[in-house]
């Protein structure tokens, strides 16, 4: 399973707050009425989120009527969800775990599980029933590793960029065209962008079959995996990826440590966080409105028209 760190922020208005959001997330999973609970959706599918522990997170898409007639009935917890998924061959292809930080989440996901795009849209239903419209919530996705053949399958690229040296075989090829002296040229920078809002899929595909495998130190492209997803900087070959990887055939509480010591032990991931944090163009300070939802009592008036 990947797991895929992204930062994220409010944007009200003119300005920029980076807000936590477990609390207000925490408190939605202690709302007692499942009609609340049971009202996002996302392409005919019906999204669920349950608390596993602390700020760590089971998301849930399904089309299954047992399991939403259960748990519109509030008679379902995060752990009853395994078993009714592989009881209806939807299996745990259909649920991904997050983890929320004060300023950071991340997305545990499996093949078939909820991606970002989702989770982003998720929040930001939930910020319209709480009568927030004037806060958007936004992300930005870190950089991520993958494959060719992952890329292949992606909803769109829209460019790439690689870093090769002499040891290509197009090095000496644009060497030899631009009469680079080769001992001067170390390495040489391609950067190939896409005509907005077009796909060039079968340009990387041509990039990938003749490019080869020798002298290469960075090939990323920029792409969405998935139709409602961001354009995320995807690595094939380089250090320039924050994206971790979890096996897991493991518990919610093992998967929960092992979130945690990956994130721990990411020296990226903790450089990335560093310059957001630091970043003059986010104010780190509460939004009164979000904040008088950390308070499930304050919930009422809202749930009363459900």
């Amino acid at each position: 399973m990947t797991l895929s760190y992204f930062t994220y922020y409010f944007d009200s208005e003119k300005d920029k707050f980076v807000h936590p959001l477990n609390p207000l997330i925490k408190c939605f999973t202690q709302v007692g009425n499942a009609k609340f609970r049971g009202s996002f959706s996302h392409n005919d599918e019906s999204i669920y989120l349950f608390n596993v522990s602390q700020n760590f997170y089971l998301f849930v898409k399904t089309k299954n009527k047992e399991i939403i007639k259960t748990v519109n009935r509030n008679k379902i917890e995060h752990y009853d969800i395994y078993n009714k998924l592989q009881q209806s061959n939807e299996e745990l292809g259909f649920a991904s775990y997050i983890y929320i930080s004060d300023s950071y989440y991340c997305i545990l996901s499996t093949l078939q599980g909820p991606k970002n795009g989702v989770w982003v849209e998720f929040i930001n239903n939930l910020l319209r029933k709480l009568e927030l419209k004037s806060h958007m919530f936004i992300c930005e996705p870190m950089p991520v590793e993958t494959t060719a053949d992952e890329v292949m399958n992606f909803h769109a690229v829209t460019g790439t960029v690689i870093k090769i040296n002499q040891e290509n075989n197009f090095f000496k090829k644009i060497a030899g065209m631009l009469a680079l002296s080769l001992h001067e040229t170390r390495e040489l920078v391609i950067e190939i962008k896409a005509h907005p809002k077009s796909d060039m899929n079968l340009t990387f595909r041509g990039i990938n079959s003749n490019i080869g495998s020798e002298g290469i130190t960075k090939y990323m492209v920029r792409a969405k995996a998935e139709l409602d997803d961001n354009i995320t900087e995807f690595y094939l070959i380089g250090q320039g990826y924050v994206s971790d990887t979890i096996d897991g055939r493991f518990s919610d509480a093992k998967l929960h440590e092992k979130v945690k010591n990956k994130i721990n032990h990411n020296q990226l991931l903790q450089e990335k966080l560093r310059e957001y944090n630091e970043d003059k163009r986010y104010r780190h300070e509460s939004i009164q409105d979000i904040t008088f939802y950390h308070n499930l009592s304050n919930w009422d008036s809202i749930l009363s028209t459900y």
